[in-house]
């Protein structure tokens, strides 16, 4: 019974920068940048990464991050478009730094 509660805390101890950058994402619905985003630990030529709530992907930004949430087994992360107007869904698929 303590274990989940522990869990939990720890869980909301994480911002959603934090969480975002914790795993891989799949376009669900709405709004999308891409089918698959995993983030990079630095700005890149390539690939996609993320400072603050600005989703960059070649170096250039694309989208902004508004939440992340825990729903059943999973994240979603919450995105818009640069002006606001479109919305997307992406659901956590992982995460992004596999350990051996």
């Amino acid at each position: 019974m303590l274990l989940p509660l522990i869990s939990l805390i720890i869980v909301s101890c994480k911002s959603d920068a934090e969480i975002a950058a914790s795993y891989q994402w799949k376009w669900g619905e709405g709004f999308r940048v891409g089918d698959w985003i995993q983030f990079s630990d630095k700005m890149e030529d390539s690939g996609y990464y993320l400072d603050t709530d600005t989703i960059y992907k070649n170096s250039l930004p694309i989208a902004l991050m508004q939440s992340t949430s825990f729903h059943y087994d999973c994240y979603i992360m919450i995105i818009t478009s640069l002006d606001g107007k479109e919305k997307g869904i992406y659901f956590e698929k992982g995460d992004a730094k596999p350990t051996d």
